[in-house]
């Protein structure tokens, strides 16, 4: 929310829908339309949550799709800065500290991504730790968001 209200942001909320297959055997099937607007509903909640206090415009956009491959398309079409999801769960694996779609845009986004844990309450950064698989034939440019953010919260790196 805090990172929201930073000078010139554009937020775009993004939730992928994929519906489950229809299971005959069982007789039973799920609703697109009941899929989709339960995702919208929830994506209408966040945002006014985001926009107490604001004028921030939001867009929110709902797809069919996986969540990784909605997350990178969208970021790709929007030309994001960065990436922000949410993670759950616990224990000693990385997929389940970081849950399988922060795993799997880790692995796949060219974008920065910023993994938030689920319960996370916000204050600026004090200190920021940046891990990446940099080589000699990395764009230096790709790193300009990571600079943004420490000079809007003077963080150190």
């Amino acid at each position: 929310k805090a990172l929201a209200h930073s000078p010139n942001v554009k937020v775009t909320l993004f939730s992928a829908s994929p519906v489950p297959l229809p299971m005959p055997s069982l007789n039973l099937s799920i609703s697109t339309y009941g899929v989709i607007k339960d995702a919208e509903q929830k994506l209408e909640e966040e945002a006014r949550m985001i926009m107490q206090d604001s004028t921030i415009p939001i867009e929110q956009i709902t797809e069919h799709d996986s969540a990784e491959n909605g997350i990178n398309n969208i970021a790709k079409e929007k030309n994001a800065d960065f990436i922000v999801v949410g993670m759950k769960g616990s224990g000693k694996n990385f997929k389940k500290i970081f849950g399988s779609t922060a795993s799997a845009l880790a692995n796949s986004t060219g974008v920065p991504l910023i993994v938030v844990p689920e319960d996370a309450k916000f204050s600026s950064p004090k200190i920021i730790v940046f891990a990446s698989d940099i080589d000699i034939e990395t764009d230096l440019h790709s790193l300009d968001i990571l600079i943004k953010i420490i000079q809007i919260f003077k963080s150190k790196l």
